[in-house]
């Protein structure tokens, strides 16, 4: 609780011989899986159907690019017939937005996939090779 009162986290897991050191997470995630579980009877979650990982823009691709963010996500891997491959997304694009939406690393594109997009058409934004490139990806849902 803050100091008004008001919930912030609940606690997941506490290790009581360590101090009482607690584990939580945000009372705004805990509302939006309650949600989903009451109303779709699961999390749901939306997939690319590509593997990633947080890394930083050279500063010349940027400045090329122009774009102002420091860092995106670059891809690792493509699903083989996924929502990405089938979007034309490649190994070593550097994903850089969704839906307009700055991507600094693979915890904030994983925020933005979350069970509104799931199953949704949605506005990628990439680098490759120190080009911008806009791709429409319709994607998948998260097991």
């Amino acid at each position: 609780m803050d100091a008004q009162g008001r919930v912030i986290g609940i606690n997941t897991a506490v290790i009581p011989g360590a101090q009482g050191i607690c584990f939580s997470v945000s009372a705004n995630t805990a509302l939006d899986v309650l949600t989903q579980v009451l109303r779709y009877g699961k999390v749901r979650r939306a997939s690319l159907g590509l593997e990633g990982a947080s890394t930083e823009i050279p500063r010349h691709v940027a400045r090329f690019a122009q774009v102002e963010q420091k860092s995106g996500v670059r891809v690792l891997a493509v699903t083989k017939d996924g929502p990405a491959q089938r979007a034309d997304i490649k190994s070593g694009d550097l994903i850089i937005a969704l839906d307009d939406h700055p991507t600094r690393g693979v915890d904030e594109l994983i925020k933005l996939l979350n069970h509104e997009r799931s199953r949704a058409e949605v506005k990628v934004s990439v680098l490759r090779k120190g080009e911008r490139r806009e791709r429409w990806i319709f994607t998948g849902e998260r097991i």
